[in-house]
């Protein structure tokens, strides 16, 4: 959403600085969005900040393709506002059940480490549950 929506930062700055991405390509990239806020905006360079920020898009388009279809808020033709609202309500279902995305990144590094379809069919059908709240909250914001 803030690479795509890199004029939400103010927004949302507090609460993405406290997430913890468990995949270091994820955590990376949440570093780079820091510093560059930290380095630029607290200073009110949103010129540089959108300089820097735009060049990560690129790391992220297969990544972003994927969230997108299942959180349509995210998108490069979203409102800011559509999107502002949909990480609100990620974010409040990220941090009132944490469980979930642990078992989540639980079941992401064990299907890393055995391949099997037993596995496999758990990954997705924890995703399947934490996407339906997703998609449930959106579905409410459009109306």
């Amino acid at each position: 959403a803030i690479i795509n929506h890199p004029y939400i930062i103010d927004e949302i700055v507090e609460n993405f600085a406290q997430m913890n991405f468990s995949l270091p390509h994820l955590k990376m990239l949440q570093e780079k969005i820091m510093e560059y806020y930290e380095k630029y905006l607290t200073i009110g360079d949103r010129k540089a900040y959108l300089d820097h920020m735009f060049p990560l898009q690129k790391d992220v388009d297969d990544f972003s393709d994927n969230a997108e279809m299942h959180a349509k808020f995210i998108g490069k033709s979203s409102s800011d506002k559509k999107v502002i609202d949909g990480w609100r309500e990620l974010y409040k279902k990220y941090s009132t059940n944490p469980m979930m995305i642990k078992d989540l990144q639980n079941a992401a590094i064990k299907l890393g480490s055995t391949f099997s379809d037993n596995d496999w069919l758990r990954l997705r059908a924890l995703k399947k549950e934490f996407l339906s709240t997703i998609n449930c909250a959106e579905l409410k914001q459009e109306k």
